[in-house]
């Protein structure tokens, strides 16, 4: 039965990739972790998931949490279906990108794998997107970036992301 030894154990860092509850103002992006790999490292993104806690306009500048209907039924919405710059990829996105470029919009950058993407332009909070599947390695030196997107341009959104990685300090070593 193979086991882990201690110097497989001294090489690997779990790191958390985290974004606290904030405010993401329409067609606005948020750098919110980052992984440096240099020659032989590697990292394992393992899980990611993003929720979705309320809307706001950001012409009223009035909150519109939504959790349920209310005594007549209805629902509390700006006006319409909130307005998204890209189309297929929801109100908001998390995407990891190889040498991010901040000033160009993420939406023309190729991500390393297809964004988390939250909801589309009528989802109303509470909401979450979940990214759980099989682990994805990435080994090719360089930059990488977690990048979350409000994918509105009428609509602030308040979120949370939660996710993990592994980093490999070395070479993989067999077990």
């Amino acid at each position: 039965m193979p086991y882990v030894s201690d110097t497989q154990l001294a090489d690997l860092l779990h790191l958390p990739v985290s974004f606290p509850l904030t405010e993401v103002e329409p067609s606005r992006w948020v750098v919110i972790s980052s992984v440096l790999l240099q020659q032989g490292q590697s990292f394992t993104l393992r899980m990611l998931q993003m929720n979705l806690l309320s809307l706001a306009d950001p012409l009223s500048g009035a909150d519109t949490l939504i959790t349920s209907p209310t005594a007549d039924g209805t629902c509390v919405f700006p006006s319409g279906n909130a307005n998204l710059l890209t189309a297929g990829y929801g109100l908001a996105y998390l995407g990891l990108y190889l040498n991010f470029n901040a000033l160009v919009s993420p939406a023309s950058q190729a991500a390393q794998e297809s964004p988390l993407i939250l909801g589309n332009s009528n989802t109303l909070p509470p909401a979450s997107a979940l990214r759980a599947t099989t682990p994805s390695v990435y080994a090719a030196p360089g930059p990488y970036s977690f990048v979350l997107v409000n994918n509105t341009s009428d609509t602030s959104l308040r979120l949370t992301v939660a996710g993990q990685v592994v980093l490999s300090l070395g070479p993989p070593t067999p077990l």
